[in-house]
Formats: C-alpha cells, structure tokens, sequence
C-alpha cells in the first residue's frame, strides 16, 4: 500500500467525510491518546483536517481546517452526512455537512455539526463549535464508548448505535 499523507504523533480515532465534492478528502480526528495533542489526561481535542488527495496538482500536506477541545478523550467516532447530499436544487442547505458523534472515554457520547468546527477554525473556543448535545446511553456507563455506527440506510442515517467497555 502506498501512503499518500501522514499526520505524525497523533494518537486518534479517525472518522472520513461522507461527503463528496470539496469535502471528500476531509476527515475527522478524536484524540484517543495523551500523547502528542497537548491535553494530557484530562481533555482531548477534536480536529478536522483536508487531506487534498483527490487534487493531483495540490499539496498532499494535511491542512488542519477546525479544531475544539473537548472534555475527555475519545473512544470512537463516526460521521453521517447531512441533508445537502439529497437535494439537487439550491434549496438545500450549503452548510450542512451531517453529524459527527464522539464515544468518549468517559462513557458519554458528544455530537457537532462539522460546518459549525469550520466556521470557527481561527477561534476553536466559540461556543458555537461547541457540542450540540451530551448524552449518556442507557444510563451510565462505567467504562468507555469504544463503538460508533450510524445506520446507513437514508431514512435512518441520524440513527446511532454505540457499544462500550462495560
């Protein structure tokens, strides 16, 4: 296999883009590790970078687009797209780049809106990059979320299972 692009020193759970188009090469990262991010042990940091693979001409350098801290470390990730990849015509919504949802290692599960991480690149303490909503599934867990799925089927694409560590 051949390596196209490489972060280095990242200890991360990886999410793709399921969006076509300018955001086909974007993936998200969720430090899983305390090395290398910079939060130690309490905290982590998610971050969404453009890899640029599919431009031949463009760098392949990584280009970090978005970040925020988060409270805790990641145990998994996963992306689901939004409602823009359904539409055709110009009523659909531009920003919407799907759901992204966190199984954090405190056994909770953290969502964003990827456009929201975006918008807010230079200043990754706006309250608006800040999550949607925290839940913790089925009333606690003792240990971390280390599964994400969103359901691929259209209809149910908002639709998350998750599994942990007790």
């Amino acid at each position: 296999m051949t390596r196209i692009a490489q972060l280095d020193d990242k200890g991360a759970v990886v999410a793709w883009s399921p969006l076509g188009g300018e955001h086909a090469d974007v993936i998200a990262l969720g430090s899983k590790e305390k090395g290398g991010i910079g939060f130690d042990d309490y905290g982590g940091e998610l971050q969404l970078y453009d890899f640029n693979i599919a431009n031949p001409h463009g760098s392949h350098e990584p280009r970090l687009l978005g970040s925020i801290a988060t409270a805790t470390r990641f145990g998994s990730i996963a992306w689901t797209p939004g409602n823009a990849h359904l539409h055709a015509d110009a009523t659909a919504d531009a920003d919407d780049l799907g759901l992204l949802a966190g199984g954090m290692l405190d056994g909770t599960v953290s969502l964003w809106k990827p456009s929201s991480l975006l918008r807010n690149a230079a200043a990754s303490s706006d309250p608006s990059a800040a999550p949607l909503a925290t839940v913790t599934p089925g009333g606690g867990n003792a240990g971390g979320i280390t599964a994400l799925k969103f359901n691929p089927h259209e209809k149910e694409r908002y639709t998350l299972a998750c599994g942990g560590t007790s």
